[in-house]
């Protein structure tokens, strides 16, 4: 769980989610599906589906999914999006209101970290279906690329502090978080992509960072003018360009013995 220091508040960003973050690429979401093999009748669970992201990857392939958030404003967004099959609840990762047994799937996509591990893994293990399957992932930019390290530069000037340390954080604890888990046949893979953005839309992006509210605060919007100012300046003519990412994939199932 996040402590105070990192008190979340997703609620505020909705807007910005909808408008500014993107889903994940086809490798990304052809791989679970491959990893997770047929869920014979049974759903997926997405948690902390906020807008529906993770939730359009496994609808466009066909699977009814279930989306759970603890943010109102971004479960609004998520429905608006009018995905076959899919239904979206109020609910914590914590304490899943579901049946032991219940989901062939659960998915997680730039979440996990807000969670208690511990005991969001073990309800993951108690809906999953013996055999069932687990996936997280995330999505982050490259420290290298120009544009990611103009941002980040910027961001320590403002903030005092390196923009990752709540990923190197993020990262330490699923380490730890996944070598206590009962779940098996764990596998890690990562896909370069590159993300296209215009300067507002990566102005944007950053605009919905959770992270970046936490550091700034009332000092967000101001820093916010400087980094479009400053990305203006480097961009080609047109305002467009990539940035170049990875996306990190972990997947697990549940044992299939009792």
């Amino acid at each position: 769980m996040a402590s105070p220091k990192h008190r979340a508040d997703f609620d505020t960003l909705a807007v910005q989610y909808e408008r500014f973050r993107s889903s994940y690429s086809d490798a990304l979401f052809d791989a679970i599906v491959a990893y997770a093999g047929p869920l014979r009748g049974r759903r997926a669970l997405d948690l902390a589906c906020g807008t529906g992201l993770s939730t359009r990857g496994l609808s466009a392939r066909g699977i009814g999914v279930t989306g759970i958030d603890v943010a109102p404003n971004m479960l609004e967004g998520a429905r608006r999006a009018g995905l076959a099959g899919a239904s979206f609840f109020i609910a914590r990762a914590e304490s899943l209101p579901f049946a032991d047994d219940a989901f062939g799937l659960v998915t997680c996509g730039q979440a996990f970290h807000w969670f208690d591990g511990p005991v969001a893994l073990a309800e993951i293990e108690r809906v999953l279906v013996p055999g069932g399957a687990h996936a997280q992932y995330w999505k982050d930019a490259l420290p290298t690329d120009p544009f990611t390290k103009t941002a980040d530069e910027l961001e320590q000037s403002w903030s005092g502090r390196s923009p990752d340390i709540l990923q190197q954080d993020f990262q330490a604890k699923l380490r730890d978080d996944w070598r206590e888990a009962r779940l098996v046949d764990q596998e890690r893979r990562v896909f370069d992509v590159k993300l296209p953005f215009t300067v507002a839309s990566f102005v944007g992006y950053h605009g919905s960072r959770e992270t970046l509210r936490i550091a700034l605060g009332d000092r967000r919007a101001e820093y916010l003018v400087e980094l479009e100012r400053t990305i203006a300046a480097m961009a080609p003519a047109d305002g467009r360009f990539d940035v170049q990412a990875k996306e990190y994939l972990y997947l697990a199932r549940r044992s299939r013995r009792a």
